[in-house]
């Protein structure tokens, strides 16, 4: 960017770095997630206007979400699951049906918004961050235990009951939406059948190069990819 023709560096990279690197000194000073911490000095930055949004920012922001629940995806315990599979279901449908009901009744009935405002509102502050939960749990070391175990699953089920709501009320079918998820179906079968040909080749594990994580950043992009092609939500095919 150029003013009275001197060359204005961008300086709001400069700044992001900062921010997350006094983010991590605080969290560590407080005992606080370093997520909550994060979000706290964003809001401060962005409402000052210290800092502002730049278009690759927003996409590494959702690539770093997206790829943080599909870390949360590998703390899920299948067998704890299907152990527990009645106690996670009620916890995490509950902790999205309660208030999702409670804003409805609220939005709709008292305050007077249309049924589509208020739907969407009740969808919105029913959701729970799988990236905040997964933070807070592995850092407090929960993961060791049961409990943390069964929190992280309801918070799986809690986001894809957000997700089946969001598409039967808001999603406009198409010929690109059913190619998405017939093409998302069989990558998905294809990844999960024969992904282990990556991680169990003695040629391409533990080597230099990385391949297996490179391999998994390819799946993750695709499926944003995906997403943006079906008018989808990128984040909720990694929660499989």
């Amino acid at each position: 960017m150029f003013i009275g023709g001197f060359k204005i560096l961008d300086y709001f990279p400069l700044i992001l770095g900062l921010l997350i690197l006094v983010g991590s000194l605080i969290s560590i000073k407080l005992g606080v997630s370093i997520t909550i911490v994060e979000i706290i000095l964003g809001v401060i930055a962005g409402n000052l206007g210290i800092i502002e949004i730049e278009p690759w920012m927003s996409y590494v922001a959702s690539f770093g979400g997206i790829f943080l629940t599909f870390l949360a995806g590998t703390e899920v315990d299948l067998n704890l699951m299907k152990d527990k599979f009645s106690e996670s279901f009620l916890i995490g449908f509950l902790s999205f049906l309660a208030p999702f009901l409670a804003i409805f009744i609220v939005t709709y009935l008292i305050v007077g918004w249309s049924f589509t405002e208020s739907l969407l509102i009740a969808t919105a502050l029913s959701e729970t961050s799988i990236a905040i939960v997964f933070s807070v749990l592995k850092e407090s070391g929960l993961f060791n235990y049961e409990l943390g175990k069964i929190i992280m699953i309801a918070t799986f089920i809690t986001n894809l009951s957000v997700a089946v709501v969001l598409n039967l009320l808001f999603l406009e079918v198409n010929l690109s939406t059913l190619i998405f998820y017939i093409i998302s179906a069989v990558f998905l079968f294809i990844a999960y059948k024969y992904s282990y040909l990556i991680f169990n080749s003695g040629s391409l594990k533990n080597k230099l190069v990385e391949v297996e994580v490179k391999y998994i950043f390819l799946l993750l992009l695709f499926l944003i990819f995906l997403a943006n092609f079906g008018g989808g939500i990128a984040i909720y095919l990694h929660l499989f």
